[in-house]
């Protein structure tokens, strides 16, 4: 697992091919460990490179990189361009122009261990656009936001002294009180206990102080809506913003909107096979692609399995996949811990509004749960349609289809929302014909 970088870190401007090879690994989706082994280096060396503390790399070294990296012939001229003009930096910390004496600091979970895949999402989250860019990443319940986000901010720290990381919402969907926030945010920042104002508008202008004579990362995690998120959004134009949020959050002008899907099958395998062992995964390849299935590719099903079977060295991948057939006790089953995939999909389910609940258990009541707009809104009932469709995908719970106009539900959040089905639900399915 790669190591959190300290926050004794260079500047952007000073590590330019640090940076940019720690870009070009990203979107590659590969830990420094495995380029390390790919260009025949040490990983103490990559760090280094990475970080911008080693000497001017080699030309033979660069060259090695781009070959492990199968980067573009542009990419490859610039990773030589930038090792030709290299400078090593220091080890000092930028203090930043605010007055407040208050160091920079780092406030980020851990970087969850065993990152799989995201290569093009970590791209446009690492490259970010211009300083000021705010990127929302939105997708279904279970589908890695909170991690893809907080991996991304992980690998920032290389190019970044201040990466901070607030966390709006539990698990449940209750927000976080804003002078809570607040609070966290200016002891992530360096401000001492003592010193923090008492009230929430003290609080936001010593907040928007601090952040303005900065350069830096700002991560919000679930947020409910769009008024937790724009107080936060510091002032000044020194500034990436990470958001992970359960809703689209249409409201703020972001740079990019990223939306999660499914994982593509290699990468559930390699998630799968990174979690509980590859010789393990090969030994039973047929088990381990209907697992992949089963969980179908969702990242929080995958780490459930994947811990379900590490935790239980006996089971056989074969013997879990004879548990999950059943879709009855399917969601049961994907449970461990306080990893459950029941729970993420009721944390949305409970904020649609009833006419949004009643569409999306009446979808997933039929034979295929994918439908066309005019489906849906029958479904929703008279007058209901088009406010249900925006809030379900508001929500993440409905997905663009194969075609324009078309919604899917993600089987697990079918299987869901079909056990919360009524009886009113039930009938009206029954007696559907299709839309007028």
């Amino acid at each position: 697992m790669e190591q959190p970088a300290s926050s004794s870190q260079s500047r952007p401007d000073d590590n330019r091919f640090g940076s940019l090879l720690r870009r070009l690994r990203g979107a590659a989706g590969l830990t420094q460990e495995e380029l390390a082994a790919a260009a025949d280096l040490g990983v103490r060396t990559l760090r280094d490179l990475e970080l911008g503390v080693s000497v001017r790399p080699q030309r033979r070294t660069v060259e090695r990189l781009a070959i492990a990296l199968r980067v573009t012939p542009a990419e490859r001229e610039a990773l030589i361009e930038r090792a030709r003009t290299a400078r090593i930096v220091g080890s000092g910390t930028d203090r930043g122009a605010t007055g407040d004496g208050a160091a920079p600091g780092h406030s980020l979970p851990r970087d969850p261990a065993g990152f799989v895949g995201r290569a093009e999402e970590l791209g446009m989250l690492l490259d970010g656009g211009p300083h000021g860019g705010v990127t929302v990443v939105g997708g279904p319940p279970g589908a890695g936001k909170t991690t893809v986000v907080i991996h991304a901010a992980h690998l920032l720290t290389a190019e970044h002294a201040t990466v901070v990381y607030a966390e709006l919402a539990d698990a449940d969907g209750t927000a976080t009180a804003p002078q809570d926030v607040l609070g966290h945010l200016l002891t992530a920042l360096g401000v001492e206990s003592g010193r923090i104002p008492a009230t929430h508008g003290g609080r936001l202008a010593a907040y928007q102080r601090l952040a303005s004579g900065r350069r830096g990362v700002l991560v919000l995690d679930n947020p409910q809506s769009e008024q937790q998120v724009r107080p936060l959004l510091p002032a000044g134009t020194g500034w990436r913003v990470l958001v992970a949020a359960r809703r689209r959050l249409a409201g703020l002008p972001a740079t990019h909107r990223i939306v999660l899907d499914a994982l593509p099958e290699d990468e559930a395998l390699r998630l799968l096979a990174t979690a509980v062992g590859a010789d393990r995964t090969a030994r039973e390849p047929a088990a381990a692609a209907e697992l992949v299935e089963l969980c179908g590719r969702l990242p929080l099903a995958l780490r459930v399995v994947a811990n379900r079977l590490s935790s239980r060295p006996a089971w056989t991948l074969q013997s879990l996949a004879e548990r999950l057939r059943d879709p009855r006790r399917r969601l049961d089953r994907l449970s461990v811990g306080d990893l459950e995939v029941r729970g993420a999909i009721a944390a949305s389910y409970r904020q649609l509004p009833p006419a949004a609940r009643s569409a999306v258990r009446r979808m997933a009541l039929l034979p295929e749960p994918s439908c066309d707009d005019a489906t849906l809104h029958a479904l929703a009932g008279p007058g209901a349609g088009p406010a249900a469709t925006g809030a379900l995908h508001d929500s993440g719970l409905l997905l663009p289809a194969d075609a324009p106009g078309r919604h899917r539900l993600h089987p697990l959040i079918a299987l869901y929302c079909a056990e919360q089905a009524t009886e009113d639900d039930t009938t009206a399915v029954e007696g559907f014909t299709g839309p007028p």
